[in-house]
């Protein structure tokens, strides 16, 4: 057989030299992993991998900046120079939105007043249009109260003639045509009155009316003013930025 192995295998001598030898290798294997880490952490004190810190933010900065004390005042000033360059943009975008709703209050509040104007406009045009009406009503009704003291005058001088005869049946029908006559000269004053009732309300109306319209035009020039005045104090017309419905031809806005 060959030497240091028997029948049974290995021999007692052999099998301690292998342990031996793999404890060797353990221990050469575990001190060169160590050496390598104190490269890596010598390299990375000495000199700071450019490659390495790129991919974890602010990594260099900080090395750079234990070793370097002008470097940190540097980073700091950089990154508050960024910080509000990033705050200005947020301010900015604040500032056009807040814009663009004021620009829309504006639109809504000009909109609001034109459709309130024309409204009183609208209930001006009816109130006079009810003034001439009961006007009208007024000359009808005294048209008739005229017809009706013809009516009772012509009765009267009937039941002159009837008396004058000695007619009592004439007179009796003459009598109640004066009488008759008398009723429709009470109801048609009683028209005239009604009527002229009629128009003063109607006046009234219009005299209502004619204070909404004066009121809405006041608001309208007050609207355009407000909207000129936001658009001063946004900085004009440029950065005064306007809905794209603002201008629509449609809607008849225009500032």
């Amino acid at each position: 057989m060959h030497e240091g192995v028997t029948s049974r295998g290995l021999a007692p001598n052999s099998l301690s030299a292998c342990v031996l030898d793999l404890s060797l290798c353990f221990q050469l294997l575990f001190s060169s992993m160590c050496l390598c880490l104190l490269g890596i952490a010598l390299a990375l004190l000495v000199q700071p991998s450019t490659d390495f810190a790129r991919g974890v933010p602010g990594l260099k900065d900080s090395i750079l900046a234990k070793r370097h004390p002008l470097h940190a005042g540097v980073a700091r000033r950089a990154g508050a120079a960024q910080e509000d360059n990033s705050g200005q943009d947020w301010r900015d975008l604040e500032e056009a939105a807040d814009q663009r709703m004021r620009a829309e209050f504006v639109e809504e509040d000009l909109l609001l007043a034109r459709q309130q104007l024309q409204f009183a406009l609208e209930e001006q045009e009816t109130a006079q249009a009810q003034v001439a009406t009961a006007q009208e009503q007024v000359a009808t009704a005294q048209e008739q109260v005229a017809t009706a003291q013809e009516q009772e005058a012509i009765a009267v001088r009937r039941l002159a003639r009837a008396e004058e005869s000695g007619d009592a049946k004439k007179v009796q029908a003459a009598e109640r045509k004066v009488q008759a006559a008398e009723r429709k000269v009470q109801v048609a004053e009683r028209k005239v009155e009604r009527a002229k009732k009629e128009v003063q309300e109607a006046e009234r109306k219009v005299e209502k009316a004619e204070r909404k319209v004066e009121r809405a035009k006041k608001e309208v020039k007050e609207a355009k003013a407000s909207g000129r005045t936001k658009e001063s104090e946004a900085g004009g017309v440029g950065r005064f930025r306007r809905p794209a419905a603002f201008w629509d031809s449609d809607r008849c806005v225009r500032f």
